[in-house]
Order: C-alpha cells, then sequence, then structure tokens
C-alpha cells in the first residue's frame, strides 16, 4: 500500500493525532489546545474518580437490597454480593492506594486527587456504605424470623 502523509499546519493548534483512512493516507491533524475558558471549568472537574464512581455503584447494589418488591432472599443476596464487592476493592484497589501513599507518591489522577486524598475520601465513602449494609442486613434479619 503507498503510504502518504498530510499534514495540517495550523499554528494556533497543538498536539497531534495520526489517522489512517481507507485508502491508506495517514492524515497528521493538530489537536486544539484548549484551555478552561473554553469549558468554564478545569481538568480536575471533567473526572470523576473511578474508585468513588465504583463505591456509587456498589451503593446502588445495596439499594436494590432495600427494594422490599425483591423477594427476601433476593435482597440479601444483593447484600452479599455488595459485601463481596466491597472486599475485593479494599484487597485490590484500596490496597494500591496504600501503596502508593507509602511510598510517597504525590502524583494527582485525573479529577486532581493524590492517593491520600483518594484514600480520605474512600473511607469516608465506605463507612456510611457500610453503616447501610448494617442497617440492611438487621432489617432482612428481622424479616427472616418474622417469617
Amino acid at each position: 500500500m503507498n503510504e502518504t502523509t498530510i499534514q495540517d499546519t495550523d499554528t494556533d493548534l497543538q498536539g497531534e493525532s495520526l489517522m489512517e483512512n481507507r485508502s491508506g493516507i495517514n492524515l497528521v491533524r493538530k489537536m486544539p489546545k484548549l484551555s478552561n475558558e473554553v469549558f468554564g471549568f478545569d481538568r480536575s472537574q471533567r473526572f470523576i474518580n473511578r474508585e468513588l464512581s465504583w463505591l456509587a455503584f456498589n451503593l446502588r447494589v445495596v439499594e436494590e437490597a432495600q427494594n422490599k418488591n425483591h423477594p427476601l432472599l433476593e435482597r440479601l443476596n444483593f447484600l452479599s454480593i455488595s459485601a463481596k464487592n466491597l472486599d475485593e476493592f479494599f484487597m485490590v484497589r484500596v490496597a494500591g492506594l496504600a501503596g502508593q501513599k507509602l511510598a510517597g507518591v504525590q502524583s494527582r489522577s485525573q479529577e486532581g486527587a493524590t492517593p491520600e486524598e483518594q484514600l480520605s475520601k474512600i473511607l469516608l465513602t465506605c463507612r456510611e456504605l457500610v453503616a447501610t449494609q448494617e442497617k440492611n442486613w438487621r432489617q432482612i434479619l428481622e424479616e427472616l424470623h418474622q417469617q
């Protein structure tokens, strides 16, 4: 295949992306330099922390355990899934962040938080999540005794 490159030389643009079209021609496109003024917020506000997002997902699983439209044992299953998920979350993601903290890593994630800041937010969120799990467990256990 004959390879040809066409380059855009706009001086107000920064960065490059290489794209190949169907005819095998590589197009080098300069990427625009985007400032905070373009969007009205900075880079850290464009991203959601992946760990906090995962915890929000797990909270939705716990909420299914609260849903009285589900059979009681199905609610118990949702609760056990959320507990298992949280165990795995601590073994993998929290352990990784704790290791970064111990190693003195100060680099920031996409949303702008250091490992230490992420751990603090995670622990606060987990306290609420575990309290909700315990409340649901007591409620389900009470309903099981009534049957």
